[in-house]
This record gives C-alpha cells, sequence and structure tokens, in this order.
C-alpha cells in the first residue's frame, strides 16, 4: 500500500480490510510478503466478489491487450508472478463503505493490474471522512 494512503487512512480514522480468494491456509503467506498485518479474510466462494459485481474470467484477467501491458511494466519493475494462491481468473477492486454499510467510492477492476490512482483513492476517502459527511469511522 502506498505509505501516502496508509497515512489518509491513519488520518480519517478509516481501517483496510482486505479479502482474498483463496483458502484460509494462504493468510500467513500473504501476509508475510506483503508485509499486511490489518484485517484479512477470505471468501474461497467468492460469492462477496460476485455481489460485488467483481469481474471473473480469463478473457478479462489474462488475454487481453492491457494485461499484457500491465504485465511487462511489472516484469520490467522487478515484479514476478509467484504461486497461484485462488482464483487466478477472479479480479478484484477497491470499496469506501460508511460504518453504515454505505459505498462511497467503487472501483471495479477491469483487467489484471488494473488499480486505481491512490490519490483517487485518498480523495474519495477524505471526502467521505469530511466533517459534517457521513465518516467511514462513525460508529
Amino acid at each position: 500500500m502506498h505509505r501516502e494512503l496508509a497515512a489518509d487512512l491513519d488520518r480519517n480514522g478509516a481501517q483496510l480490510i482486505v479479502i482474498g480468494n483463496g483458502r484460509p491456509s494462504f493468510i500467513e503467506g500473504f501476509r508475510e510478503k506483503a508485509g499486511y498485518e490489518g484485517p484479512l479474510y477470505t471468501d474461497p466462494s467468492r460469492r462477496s466478489y460476485r455481489a460485488l459485481g467483481f469481474r471473473r474470467g480469463i478473457r478479462v484477467a489474462a488475454l487481453n491487450f492491457s494485461s499484457a501491458r500491465h504485465a511487462i511494466t511489472a516484469l520490467r519493475g522487478g515484479y514476478r508472478q509467484t504461486r497461484t494462491a485462488g482464483d487466478p481468473w477472479q479480479l478484484g477492486g477497491v470499496l469506501i463503505a460508511t460504518t453504515e454499510g454505505d459505498i462511497v467510492y467503487e472501483y471495479v477492476s477491469a483487467f489484471a493490474g488494473d488499480h486505481p490512482a491512490a490519490s483517487g483513492v485518498a480523495e474519495a476517502l477524505t471526502a467521505a471522512c469530511r466533517p459534517g459527511d457521513r465518516s467511514a469511522s462513525e460508529d
């Protein structure tokens, strides 16, 4: 996670929650590799992904120009695909939700390697947590 986004989360009293789709036994390996210590869940059934409208399939996940372009960029940046843990064709996204369950920001990945700009997520988070607005940190 970008340091700036982590600072925005802290500043706004928000919490990052990660949901994967691999087996529960993969959680510790993910934590070690990603260095992520926050809330982490897994949904091997992928029901949450379907409910959120996240895309899945070999064509959207891998067999397209955008995915290939992002794979080349990642390789040039020193990133290597390691063992796949979970459904390799399931794409994800980013949601910002209030404690009331209202989704105030949604980004659905269109292809592998498609992630929102951290600045856009930070802006949406700040807007959602503005005084007088619904706050992602309210109880």
